[in-house]
């Protein structure tokens, strides 16, 4: 099972009532010809918008640090405070015997 020593800094609340407070990362699985296709989508807490995504074939923590050059891309800048959330999947088929989506933790940038 995943475990994390990461606070939980969102408390569930993901809108934060404004834009760039809270950023939300989320790796689903897709089933294909020969085996798993990973995608990492970060998406703005508040308005729910994809701010950048990456496939891979392995789910690794490079999905989530490949996909957030893309969104320093779109966003511009990382304003003082914004929360970053990360959720895993662990009941993922294509990772074996977890049991149930469970919180990575998040952080402040």
């Amino acid at each position: 099972m995943v475990v994390s020593n990461l606070p939980d800094l969102v408390g569930r609340l993901f809108d934060a009532g404004e834009f760039n407070r809270v950023w939300l990362s989320d790796i689903t699985y897709l089933r294909i010809q020969g085996g798993w296709l990973f995608l990492c989508v970060i998406r703005d807490g508040h308005c729910r918008r994809v701010l950048g995504w990456v496939m891979d074939s392995s789910q690794t923590t490079s999905l989530v640090e490949c996909a957030l050059p893309m969104v320093y891309t779109l966003c511009g800048h990382v304003l003082e405070g914004l929360v970053f959330h990360a959720i895993v999947d662990v009941s993922s088929p294509a990772l074996r015997g977890g049991t149930s989506a469970r919180d990575w933790g998040s952080f402040s940038l």
